[in-house]
C-alpha cells in the first residue's frame, strides 16, 4: 500500500471511529437517556454527538472525495480531527474550573487493572483521546 493511501485509511479509521463511538456510547442510558443528568445537559450532549458524527463524515469525505486539492483536504481533514482531540484535552485541562469529571459513577467506569500490586484506573476517553493523537501524527507524518 502507497504510503499516502495508509495515511488515508489511519485518518479516517480516526474520524469513522470518533463518529461512531459518539453516538454508540453517548446516545446511551448511562448519558443521553440518563434519568440523572439534566435536561439541559443531555441536550448539549447530543448536539455535541451529532456534532462529532456529522463532523467525520465531512473529514472522510474530503479524505476520499475525487477532485483537485487532495492534499489540501487531506490537511484539512486531520486538522478537523486535531481540533476536536484538543476540544477534549482542554475541557480536560480545565475540569476545576467547571467542578468536571472523566467519567461518571452511574455512567461508564473507568477500566481497572491490576499492575505490581497497584490497581490502575485507565479512563476509555482518555486512552482513546491519546491513541487517537497519536495514530493522527502517524497519518500525517507518513503522508509527508
Amino acid at each position: 500500500m502507497a504510503h499516502p493511501l495508509f495515511a488515508r485509511v489511519l485518518l479516517s479509521g480516526i474520524a469513522v471511529t470518533q463518529g461512531l463511538a459518539a453516538l454508540k456510547i453517548d446516545l446511551h442510558r448511562s448519558h443521553a437517556t440518563n434519568p440523572l443528568w439534566l435536561p439541559h445537559a443531555r441536550f448539549h450532549l447530543v448536539w455535541q454527538v451529532l456534532n462529532l458524527a456529522l463532523l467525520a463524515l465531512a473529514e472522510v469525505a474530503l479524505v476520499w472525495w475525487i477532485g483537485p486539492f487532495p492534499e489540501g483536504r487531506f490537511y484539512l481533514a486531520a486538522c478537523l480531527i486535531a481540533i476536536t482531540l484538543a476540544a477534549f484535552l482542554g475541557a480536560f485541562a480545565t475540569m476545576r474550573l467547571y467542578a468536571g469529571a472523566l467519567f461518571d459513577w452511574n455512567g461508564i467506569l473507568p477500566l481497572k487493572m491490576k499492575i505490581g500490586g497497584r490497581i490502575l484506573q485507565l479512563e476509555m476517553n482518555m486512552v482513546a483521546v491519546l491513541l487517537a493523537s497519536i495514530v493522527l501524527v502517524i497519518a500525517v507524518a507518513i503522508y509527508r
